[in-house]
């Protein structure tokens, strides 16, 4: 994947405040990055028709940007609308967690999403429970 900052990416989401994107950050070498792959999958064929866009960022080549974005340990998964992060999941979970979390950001209003906009939401890997 190619610079994410270059290709005018977030510039992109921000005309976009309804458009739902899905940023998966990860590596080649991480066990549990690995284990995404077939929840990846499964969120791609189930939100097909949602027009939702998956991107996968390599921590280790996008140094700067997941610094920018908070993004201290993977899997790091981020729902967007537009260029709002309105759910970050750290680590790997049950496919559940992703499918809510995906639901949850289809169904928020604009105003919902404009209160999300400072906050970090966190999935505890022990309750997977959000946690402030």
């Amino acid at each position: 994947m190619s610079n994410l900052l270059e290709n005018g990416f977030m510039e992109n989401l921000s005309k976009n405040p309804d458009k739902l994107t899905i940023l998966h950050y990860g590596t080649n070498w991480c066990q549990n990055c690995e284990r995404m792959e077939p929840i990846l999958k499964e969120l791609k064929q189930r939100y097909k028709d949602e027009n939702v866009d998956f991107k996968f960022i390599d921590v280790e080549e996008q140094i700067e940007f997941c610094e920018e974005n908070r993004v201290f340990s993977i899997p790091t998964t981020c729902v967007l609308r537009g260029d709002t992060v309105v759910e970050r999941i750290i680590g790997c979970h049950d496919d559940d967690v992703y499918f809510k979390a995906v639901d949850n950001a289809i169904n928020l209003t604009k105003a919902e999403v404009e209160a999300t906009e400072n906050e970090i939401v966190n999935i505890n890997l022990d309750t997977r429970e959000k946690i402030n």
